[in-house]
């Protein structure tokens, strides 16, 4: 085994003794990110570093993605050659069509047969903030030098030798846009980025297998008990401070 395999074995036994319960991550507000692309440039005149932290942020809400997600970890074996080649999150497994983009998932962290996970999102009405108009506009201005890597990973570096990026940059990513959008300093991870994009398709009264199967969720008590936050709607306080009680029938 290398170092890498060696770390994940770690890893996973630690994981497997610990008597702690995990500690459920914070859920953003996602209009502070809404309102900070509202107020940049169209996509065409951002830098490649800006267009690029877009992407990521709004694939990582609208997708409901752990930084892993778009930057797998995993690797393939290949039984004839026993090569162990990794997995990347190839532009090949993006498809436009004109008002969607369908994203295949392999290698991610539910993934364990490698059959893969196929998700479509709809455009959004505002192009400001619009994942599949940003991903078109990504992927054309960084296909030319995309040809010359391997795999062809949807994310790239922004400086040669190119190559695809690996979890911890989509990571530092992910806290650049939450430092952006004026959230630094109040708990919130990129691993936030996931719950988040759940609680916000539940408020949105997107349904529960809808949400699951975007999400890549393959259990609904695993995505209720772990991933969505309960929020209750603007009347629920002054509902319950008015409540009267129960009168009993006298009759």
């Amino acid at each position: 085994m290398d170092n890498m395999d060696i770390h994940r074995l770690i890893s996973a036994l630690t994981k497997s003794g610990t008597k702690c319960l995990a500690q459920r991550t914070r859920v953003m507000p996602c209009l502070p990110f809404m309102a900070m692309f509202n107020t940049w440039q169209e996509n065409e005149r951002l830098s490649l570093a800006m267009l690029r932290l877009k992407a990521v942020t709004l694939m990582a809400l609208c997708f409901m993605t752990r930084p892993s997600d778009l930057a797998p970890k995993g690797f393939s074996f290949d039984p004839h050659t026993y090569e162990k080649k990794h997995i990347a999150l190839s532009v090949d497994q993006v498809m436009f069509s004109q008002s969607a983009v369908t994203v295949t998932f392999f290698g991610i962290k539910n993934d364990a047969t490698r059959t893969g996970f196929e998700v479509q999102i709809p455009s959004s009405d505002n192009p400001q903030v619009d994942v599949v108009d940003v991903l078109k506009c990504y992927v054309a201005r960084t296909n030319l030098v995309r040809e010359n890597i391997p795999n062809r990973p949807l994310f790239i570096s922004l400086k040669p030798p190119y190559k695809g990026i690996q979890s911890d940059t989509i990571a530092h990513i992910l806290s650049e846009a939450i430092k952006l959008a004026g959230l630094s300093g109040l708990g919130y991870t990129p691993k936030s980025f996931r719950p988040t994009g759940a609680t916000a398709a539940v408020q949105a009264n997107v349904r529960t297998e809808t949400a699951m199967q975007i999400g890549r969720w393959k259990t609904e008590k695993v995505f209720r008990e772990r991933y969505v936050y309960p929020l209750a709607n603007k009347d629920y306080t002054d509902g319950v401070l008015s409540f009267k009680g129960i009168l009993e029938d006298t009759t």
